[in-house]
């Protein structure tokens, strides 16, 4: 019985930590995400959301978060801005997917 409730209180645990950690990447980011999209032209394209991710890496020494995705969508297109930063928001790498192109990014 004991090991039944710390095993559901470890798991609630994880997944609240697990949840709440591309919110605190995000607040933290914010000004690093915006110099990222003030050098690339995005032309007409109006942003709608922003969406964090969170790449693990388990042989990390760290702890194994290695880095963020930010998952930009747009009004006018199907697709996505996709900026990486890494544990410090450090700009690592962007580009885009589906049908949003933006001058001088790779789009997959």
């Amino acid at each position: 019985m004991q090991k039944k409730i710390l095993t559901r209180v470890a798991i609630l645990s994880l997944l609240t930590s697990l949840l709440s950690f591309p919110v605190f990447a995000q607040n933290r980011c914010d000004a690093e995400i915006e110099k990222v999209i003030d050098r690339y032209d995005l032309g007409n394209k109006t942003i709608n959301k922003k969406f964090f991710t969170r790449n693990h890496s388990f042989g990390s020494r760290e702890g194994g978060s290695s880095s963020y995705d930010v998952w930009i969508s747009f009004k006018e297109c199907s697709g996505n801005l996709v900026i990486r930063l890494g544990r410090s928001c450090q700009f690592e790498t962007a580009y885009t997917k589906g049908e949003c192109t933006i001058k001088g990014l790779k789009n997959y």
